[in-house]
């Protein structure tokens, strides 16, 4: 089985260990398989098809990541928001985001501060 992708950063080689999130399973790189053949190493941009030696499940959205790889997982960030809606934003009610390639739902839960797009003073 194999998961296609852009390796979005570092670099990665067959028989190297990787962790899938947010599931944190490991396995071993078996191949990294492109149009043109297998790679000996993948790099930054490159779309890669990689195959593990075991079976691991990984949906559309999820990460693979050097095995020593220390993310922390979290269910809460900050963000600059450009909202171009005609409603405004509202602290608390539930809104679809996108992360990569996952649909979320979730809330906002304060607005520091508002930019006014014309002359970018803070309010």
């Amino acid at each position: 089985r194999g998961y296609c992708g852009t390796l979005a950063a570092g670099i990665l080689h067959p028989g190297q260990e990787v962790k899938a999130l947010p599931s944190g399973k490991t396995s071993r790189v078996e191949r990294i398989v492109t149009f043109d053949g297998d790679l000996s190493a993948a790099y930054p941009g490159q779309a890669i098809t990689v195959t593990l030696e075991d079976e691991i499940d990984i949906s559309r959205g999820d990460w693979i990541v050097s095995a020593d790889a220390d993310l922390p997982l979290s269910n809460a960030f900050m963000a600059d928001i450009v909202w171009m809606h005609e409603d405004a934003l509202a602290p608390g009610k539930l809104y679809d985001f996108k992360l990569a390639t996952r649909d979320l739902s979730g809330q906002v839960s304060a607005i520091e501060y508002q930019i006014d797009v014309n002359t970018l003073e803070r309010h």
